[in-house]
């Protein structure tokens, strides 16, 4: 593809600090010219195509990564992890980079939470901070915190930026927060890092996308606009979420016209909540009596985003809502067709998350300090999750409880879930 002049940015002291990971490269693979390096990043605008934009790099600009797998970023003297405050572009470029979801509204939302559970991780260069990864703790009760949003640049994957990012994380919600149940939605690629500080694999989730077109079909007169959050607390507490009445809250708020319940008999029997995304709407939580209630709910909303022209949604719907289609599939990985879901054919798994809880024995606390010990952690480091796992295993029996209680009690009831970033 040629590219004029106009397509380039130039890398400013203005903008270093949101495309200067760009100039991140490993020894070799350099391609200077008139004393600049050209790289060509992808930013994905849509479901279907990725935005090249071009970054000029001054060759004084360019920071090499050593090959040498002693020397990662995250143990660089100018590496750190800082509050991230208000400043929420850095997180929000972030998420386009790696091609999620989330608006500048959302994680507007996330950090609002909590001002100080928010973390970017940063270099020191030339008196500006260079922005490589992010990551939150979301309160979602006085006894629950959800870690979200942990990104890290493409180009500085296993540099152990995403392991420092989780440690700070753990930390405040452990040392500072007091938080009894910590838990996480994983991606396969984050799962090792997730296992190897305490945390246990509860249940699998797909994520879906699902066609509007589906809402052609007849809406049910018992689906109602969820005008009033207050309707929706008896029901809450029916279904054993009324813990996670901030969380609904907070995604009703502002998106009040894309949310809707089933009611019969003035008695909720389910509700559905929906909101913008940066590529496709976002459909989620969908919580309901029956499979029959929640499609209801399902098309109703579908149908919203239809009449706003979007022909695909995004939604998380946790694994025992899908079925092997056939004992042929049996054999095959799960993935694209070989899944269907319980009610909806278009509903179509695209990407495999893995619901995790840190849930610490003294077996796993000796364990995990074994293994800093072998990999040559600081004293100060060990010291430091000495106490960390010590406050964690104080919980361990709440925590297998509770992931219990949620796999048989609650998500059978739960068809989509409020989102990873903050479920």
């Amino acid at each position: 593809m040629m590219h004029s002049e106009e397509d380039i940015i130039n890398l400013t002291e203005e903008n270093k600090s949101l495309y200067g990971f760009s100039s991140f490269h490993f020894s070799g693979e350099e391609n200077i010219t008139n004393e600049t390096w050209i790289r060509e990043i992808n930013i994905e605008v849509s479901g279907s195509h990725e935005n090249k934009t071009r970054i000029s790099i001054p060759q004084q600009d360019l920071i090499c990564l050593s090959n040498d797998k002693t020397q990662k970023v995250n143990s660089w003297q100018n590496f750190s992890v800082q509050s991230i405050g208000n400043s929420t572009e850095a997180m929000f470029l972030l998420s386009k980079r790696i091609g999620w979801n989330q608006t500048k509204t959302d994680i507007n939302k996330f950090i609002s939470k909590d001002s100080e559970g928010n973390f970017l991780a940063v270099i020191e260069r030339d008196n500006s901070a260079i922005s490589l990864g992010s990551g939150l703790l979301f309160p979602v009760n006085d006894g629950l915190s959800w870690i979200g949003m942990i990104l890290v640049h493409p180009e500085l994957r296993r540099q152990g930026i995403a392991n420092s990012i989780m440690e700070h994380c753990i930390e405040y919600a452990r040392l500072k927060k007091k938080s009894k149940i910590i838990g996480l939605d994983a991606t396969p690629m984050g799962m090792k890092v997730y296992t190897f500080l305490g945390f246990k694999e509860s249940y699998r989730i797909w994520r879906c996308l699902a066609d509007t077109k589906e809402s052609m079909s007849e809406i049910s007169p018992y689906i109602k606009p969820l005008l009033s959050f207050e309707s929706l607390k008896e029901y809450t507490e029916r279904r054993k979420i009324s813990d996670k009445l901030s969380l609904l809250e907070m995604l009703y708020t502002s998106n009040e016209e894309r949310c809707f319940k089933y009611v019969q008999e003035n008695r909720v029997q389910g509700f559905i909540m929906s909101r913008p995304g940066r590529l496709k709407p976002y459909i989620g939580p969908l919580v309901a009596d029956t499979d029959e209630i929640a499609h209801g709910l399902l098309k109703k909303v579908l149908e919203y985003w239809k009449d706003q022209n979007y022909r695909q949604v995004f939604i998380d719907v946790p694994r025992n809502h899908f079925k092997i289609s056939s004992e042929l599939d049996m054999m095959k990985q799960e993935g694209e067709r070989l899944l269907e879901h319980s009610f909806s054919k278009s509903i179509r798994p695209v990407r495999e998350l893995i619901r995790m809880y840190q849930c610490v024995s003294s077996e796993d606390h000796r364990s995990i300090i074994a293994g800093m010990e072998t990999n040559k952690s600081s004293s100060e480091k060990i010291a430091r999750w000495e106490k960390i796992l010590t406050e964690a295993e104080k919980y361990f029996e709440e925590t297998s409880v509770y992931m219990q209680f949620e796999k048989e009690v609650l998500i059978p009831n739960v068809y989509a879930i409020g989102g990873p970033e903050i479920s």
